[in-house]
């Protein structure tokens, strides 16, 4: 329960990622804003929209480092609030497109943020024996966050999804004030006595917690003096972290993130006959199962084989969505010129009787 309050913050993240899906396809049918003005935007500048988002994240995340060292995940993540509930404010007042990138552009300070600070504390919480299922807490409530917005923008208009934002994190900052401090970092700053209370919180009054403030005590005694180009001559933490940057680059460069912002144009594009919401809503819920399913079976089939089974059916859906995409640019091509060879040969025909 302490982790799904902490996951909270992250369903922000998941309305954050889909909004411009749900927003274009509404401004679609009603471009008007709250004040009754009119906002038309061009491809390239819903692309814009969906893309500034991750600008602002990488700021984000280069900030969150430095917020969870200093004040800690609980108090990160109390903070969060602020610029969460101003973006989704900005974006509800929004009424041309420079407000709309603003907005976006503190959604992705947001997500930066909440990754580092979220991610961390949802993992650090539990014990050992059950960490690696709850460690996809955070991916099961992002892709919940999905699901909200998508079926949010069935009844509201692109303006007013904000408000199920500001809702969620007044949600978010009411279950944080029952869930303790990260141990490690209690640890970390020389609060032992807290950590060791919170510890028996978590772990049962019957727990043998003394191994683990052992442990967490020396971790963080051997690093404290420790630069972080120092850290980075360590063969260990070196190879660790080549391992998680190839992992980050392909789950950042499968290009997931980009149909997550543009699935509805996607299917509008396709002309799907299910429409553009509920063909949507299949895929993200189907993301949801997927999610679930992991949180079962991660502990038995181990990360390794759960990475390779999933990049493994990500590799034969995009060759089936990139072959779909390569006939159909090429069957439209081709009537595109046959169109062209038809009004030609009309044309040269046209020319000649009109001579004769």
């Amino acid at each position: 329960m302490k982790v799904s309050g902490v996951c909270l913050g992250v369903v922000n993240m998941g309305l954050m990622l889909v909004w411009p899906s749900v927003a274009f396809a509404d401004m679609q049918r009603d471009n008007s804003t709250i004040y009754g003005n009119s906002i038309t935007l061009s491809d390239t500048q819903m692309d814009f929209v969906g893309s500034i988002l991750p600008a602002g994240s990488l700021l984000g995340t280069l900030a969150g480092g430095h917020l969870v060292a200093r004040i800690g995940r609980r108090g990160s993540m109390l903070w969060l609030t602020i610029p969460c509930v101003l973006a989704w404010v900005i974006l509800a007042v929004s009424y041309n497109l420079a407000t709309i990138l603003i907005g976006r552009f503190v959604n992705g300070l947001y997500c930066g943020l909440v990754v580092v600070a979220g991610w961390a504390y949802a993992v650090e919480l539990p014990d050992i024996a059950v960490r690696g299922s709850l460690a996809a807490f955070p991916t099961l409530f992002l892709q919940l966050g999905y699901i909200i917005v998508l079926v949010s923008g069935l009844c509201l208009r692109w303006y007013q999804i904000s408000f199920v934002g500001i809702g969620t994190s007044i949600i978010s900052v009411v279950a944080l004030w029952f869930i303790p401090e990260s141990p490690s970092y209690l640890i970390a700053t020389g609060r032992e006595d807290e950590a060791r209370r919170e510890l028996r919180s978590l772990r049962g009054v019957h727990a043998d917690i003394e191994d683990e403030i052992n442990d967490l005590r020396v971790k963080n005694s051997n690093l404290k003096s420790v630069s972080f180009f120092e850290i980075l001559k360590i063969p260990d933490i070196r190879k660790t972290l080549i391992v998680l940057f190839v992992l980050f680059f392909i789950h950042n460069f499968c290009g997931m993130q980009i149909f997550t912002v543009n699935m509805t144009r996607i299917f509008r594009e396709s002309g799907t006959l299910l429409g553009e919401a509920i063909s949507s809503l299949i895929v993200f819920l189907t993301l949801l199962v997927g999610s679930t399913v992991s949180i079962f079976t991660i502990n038995h089939i181990g990360r390794r084989n759960s990475m390779v089974i999933s990049l493994s059916i990500l590799v034969v859906c995009l060759v089936m969505f990139g072959s779909y995409v390569h006939t159909t640019d090429s069957e439209k091509a081709a009537r595109a010129e046959e169109i062209k060879k038809n009004a030609s040969a009309m044309l040269t025909t046209h020319t000649i009787k009109v001579k004769k």
